[in-house]
């Protein structure tokens, strides 16, 4: 297990860290707090001290968590590190998805009765707030994590709530139309306010997410750009999958 000597600019005392990772901020920071609290004048000759990496660490590292920490807004954040065995691609977009998916649909009811104006109304926007912060974000990890994380947090919601809001004997456009609600609604659920980009902010439109709205108002935005994104990919697929029916098919 590889060791880290680390050296404190003001006294110059130094100090030896063992892990499997390269130790952090925090760890830093802890394992001279800890020297100086057993040594308080820091004018002590200087001491190699062996700090190996607690339980906890290890089984973090583990599964290719760096660490677990709370950021100046005071939400929980959980850093990924890197564990070719239990953390890759697929792996790690999968928890930011479902990290996303989890605050998104944990917080939705309080913001639902937020926005009615009842007696509670008030505490029930700070309660959806503490929600989203207590269920840690992940950051970091390979690159591209964060693209497909939030893909998939969207994607597989909306495909499923697409399906499960048709009907069985309903004709093809009343289906159609249903799976489109659907989708919008699994858009609102999942969206996590604070942190969603619609389409409007990148294109213009009513749509954008202004940092004026409350969070219900950014859910409905990017919910709404689901009934006209929805019909728009499909006029411009709809050309090929004409083709692709056109193409001779062979029979084994």
């Amino acid at each position: 297990m590889p060791s880290y000597i680390i050296t404190d600019p003001e006294t110059g005392t130094k100090l030896k860290l063992t892990g499997d990772t390269p130790p952090t901020e925090k760890d830093i920071d802890d394992a001279f707090k800890s020297y100086y609290e057993s040594n308080p004048d820091p004018k002590v000759p200087e001491e190699i001290v062996d700090e190996k990496p607690s339980f906890k660490d290890l089984a973090l590292a583990s599964v290719g968590i760096q660490n677990i920490q709370k950021d100046d807004q005071g939400q929980n954040v959980i850093n990924l590190g890197y564990n070719p065995m239990t953390s890759g691609l697929l792996e790690q977009s999968i928890m930011k998805a479902g990290s996303g998916i989890a605050r998104g649909v944990g917080s939705l009811p309080f913001d639902l009765y937020a926005k009615t104006g009842l007696p509670g109304a008030e505490g029930s926007a700070g309660i959806a707030d503490t929600i989203r912060k207590t269920v840690p974000t992940i950051k970091g990890g390979l690159p591209g994590t964060d693209t497909a994380g939030s893909v998939i947090q969207y994607a597989v919601p909306g495909m499923t709530a697409f399906k499960a809001a048709q009907f069985a004997n309903a004709p093809k456009a009343i289906n159609y139309a249903s799976g489109l609600l659907g989708s919008a609604a699994s858009d609102v659920a999942v969206s996590v306010p604070g942190e969603t980009t619609s389409l409007g902010n990148l294109l213009g439109g009513p749509t954008a997410v202004q940092p004026t709205d409350d969070a219900l108002t950014q859910r409905l935005k990017v919910g709404s750009e689901v009934l006209a994104a929805g019909p728009a990919v499909d006029a411009v697929l709809s050309p090929f999958r004409f083709l692709g029916s056109k193409l001779p098919t062979k029979k084994i």
